[in-house]
């Protein structure tokens, strides 16, 4: 039966209603537990993950109303009285609203907020997500002509164009609350050409080492590498990229490849 009624969830959500709908489609919700969705905010793909996490939560505990209608999940019409009087709900997830895009000039002196410098290879796409309350939005200011982005509800999707540099701010379209600011670098390669790491991020224990290496070899193999690290004291980080832990905390070092820009960045936790 749940297995049916998460089909029956999906079907709506890629087919439109399943039951036949002729009112405002605005006064149409799906119930989960006692948390009420617009079918437009329970239909859209960037909710699909919220939607799922809530259906599980309630123990698949959910209804449909439609045309001021009841419907269990495997698309049932509700009639017994006993079960109507017994939904409840309190709370009511809508559509959020939609930010601006603008073209403009960037001058990082302007701000006091740290700037994040990365790199995209020219076939690599970014997301960038942000939490926000309910009715808020996310204004972005563009600053070049080598990423295009879009704004999706809560995301970002960044998308390289052509090798370059380009700028982004962005802010909270309420409370103006600058949210991210970032410089990117696209590179004329593709990422299957470009360094292999053996690492990501890092979780070490105070005193570990770790040997960090690309493309299966040692960083002193590499000519055009250099090693920039955001807190000194936390780590230490040789040549050939031998990570060592030497205290609690969390730091960010970043290995630049002078040849083809290459940024990569890498967060190390070191716990006791």
């Amino acid at each position: 039966m749940k297995r049916l009624g998460i089909v029956f969830i999906f079907c709506v959500f890629c087919m439109g209603y399943a039951i036949n709908v002729y009112g405002d489609a605005n006064e149409d919700f799906l119930l989960v537990g006692n948390k009420k969705f617009t079918i437009e905010y329970a239909s859209d793909f960037m909710n699909s993950l919220e939607i799922s996490k809530a259906i599980i939560e309630s123990n698949y505990n959910c209804y449909f109303n439609i045309n001021n209608k009841w419907y269990d999940l495997d698309g049932n019409l509700i009639e017994d009285e006993d079960i109507i009087k017994s939904i409840s709900y309190k709370k009511e997830m809508k559509r959020k609203s939609q930010g601006e895009l603008k073209k403009e000039n960037i001058n990082f002196d302007d701000y006091d907020e740290q700037i994040i410098e990365s790199s995209l290879y020219i076939d690599e796409t970014e997301f960038i997500y942000f939490v926000l309350k309910d009715g808020e939005a996310i204004d972005v200011t563009l600053d070049g002509k080598s990423i295009e982005v879009k704004i999706i509800n809560t995301q970002i999707l960044i998308k390289p164009k052509k090798a370059g540099t380009s700028k982004i701010v962005v802010k909270n379209k309420n409370t103006e609350k600058i949210r991210h600011i970032r410089k990117y670098n696209v590179l004329n390669i593709k990422k299957e050409d470009g360094m292999k790491f053996n690492a990501n991020d890092l979780t070490l224990r105070e005193g570990e080492t770790f040997q960090l290496k690309a493309n299966g070899k040692k960083l002193s193999n590499f000519k055009h590498l250099n090693i920039a690290n955001s807190r000194k004291g936390i780590i230490d980080v040789h040549r050939d990229g031998l990570i060592k832990a030497l205290q609690p905390g969390r730091v960010v070092f970043e290995i630049h490849n002078e040849e083809t820009e290459e940024r990569i960045c890498f967060l190390i936790n070191v716990v006791k």
